[in-house]
């Protein structure tokens, strides 16, 4: 997945409106079936760093929940297992997960694009 949309690519691609927007939208829908709502004032041309605030906040309240939550929420937005335990392995886990997160959010919402 990493090699298929970069950190720089996925900035580039969130500057498309409606791709940053559709990518919002789905970071929101993921977290609400966990039972976390995120983005309460919804911005429709959002940034990396918007989205980025908001899934760091939304995965820390996940992760005061418990390990099964923050479980839950990886198969939901199926994160490699590979990924997950390179992420937890090392310093700053939430802003790692973070942006794991955001990229295979923005990735699921780039193949809907290609595939429709």
């Amino acid at each position: 997945m990493e090699n298929l949309l970069s950190q720089h690519d996925l900035i580039e691609i969130l500057r498309i409106n409606d791709f940053a927007l559709k990518t919002q939208l789905q970071i929101k829908k993921d977290f609400e079936l966990i039972g976390v709502q995120l983005f309460h004032e919804r911005s429709n041309n959002p940034t990396y760093d918007q989205l980025f605030l908001e899934v760091n906040s939304g995965l820390t309240e996940i992760t005061q929940q418990g390990e099964q939550a923050l479980l839950r929420l990886l198969y939901q937005i199926d994160i490699p297992e590979r990924d997950f335990l390179k992420t937890i392995s090392g310093d700053n886990f939430i802003a790692k997960m973070s942006q794991l997160i955001i990229r295979r959010e923005a990735y699921k919402v780039y193949l809907r694009s290609q595939f429709g």
